[in-house]
């Protein structure tokens, strides 16, 4: 009885025994197996401290920053404006002067760079001048390539109307900023000797600049 006592009491021995060292390399072993399979450790390196913002020099909330450089600020963008590269523009200066029995059916008329007249002559000798200004408010230099006339006559009268464009000419160059002053002169055609009773006509100026 005695040596069945000792024999159990040696094999519980035992049995603690390889516990003990089952439990010994689980701990020692289970890491290393750990790490050689997957390339790191098992317990994660602790993280770098966050520095806190200095608070000695408070930020303004309503200046913007630079994303790549927190400290320097962002300037305004200015959208700028698309400036006009063609722009010629004509003013009639005034109403006409009107000289002898001459007289102005209406107010002279300017669409653009064309001008409309619309006159009555009576005798030889009437005439009436008009004063314009075109300038160039664009940034191209411009030339003058056409000046375009004509004359509808009114009520059936006959060409007894003329009239001259001076101050500008075909080929006149128009520069960027410049401003060139025109006369218009209406008058009685002096070739036109006969007897009539009176011209009255809408004349027709047109002027064409292109880029120099």
């Amino acid at each position: 009885m005695k040596e069945q006592n000792e024999i159990k009491s040696y094999k519980t021995r035992i049995l603690i025994g390889l516990f003990v060292v089952f439990i010994v390399m689980s701990i020692v072993y289970i890491p290393l197996a750990y790490r050689a399979k997957f390339g790191f450790p098992l317990i994660p390196k602790p993280l770098d401290p966050i520095t806190p913002p200095d608070s000695s020099t408070p930020s303004d909330p309503s200046t913007p920053t630079n994303p790549t450089n927190p400290t320097t600020p962002t300037k305004p963008v200015t959208p700028s404006r698309p400036s006009k590269q063609w722009d010629i523009q004509s003013t009639i200066v005034g109403n006409g002067k009107v000289y002898g029995n001459a007289e102005e059916k209406s107010k002279p008329r300017l669409v653009g760079n064309t001008f409309y007249f619309d006159v009555l002559l009576k005798s030889p000798g009437d005439y009436v001048l008009y004063d314009i200004e075109v300038s160039n408010k664009g940034v191209l230099d411009a030339v003058l390539e056409q000046v375009s006339t004509s004359i509808d006559h009114k009520e059936n009268t006959k060409n007894a109307i003329r009239f001259t464009v001076t101050g500008i000419e075909k080929g006149s160059s128009l520069n960027s900023g410049d401003t060139k002053k025109i006369q218009v002169k209406v008058e009685w055609d002096p070739a036109v000797q006969e007897e009539i009773e009176h011209a009255y006509s809408t004349l027709f100026v047109h002027l064409q600049f292109v880029q120099k």
